[in-house]
């Protein structure tokens, strides 16, 4: 009895993982200037907001 033998191949994605790179590129690249802003805000603050929209956000999606 012969076996039907199926291969599945990926699309090849060239343009994705173009923009996914160009895309991270560009954070690394503004990332100097928006601590350079923050510089002028208290670390202690900028802890507090991450916790608090951290909490603010995550609370309902551990409750679901």
């Amino acid at each position: 009895m012969p076996e039907a033998s199926v291969e599945i191949e990926a699309p090849p994605q060239p343009l994705a993982g173009v923009t996914y790179a160009g895309a991270s590129f560009l954070i690394w690249g503004l990332s100097p200037i928006y601590w350079k802003a923050l510089a002028a805000v208290p670390a202690f603050e900028i802890l507090m907001h991450r916790m608090i929209w951290s909490f603010l956000f995550l609370t309902p999606l551990v409750l679901l």
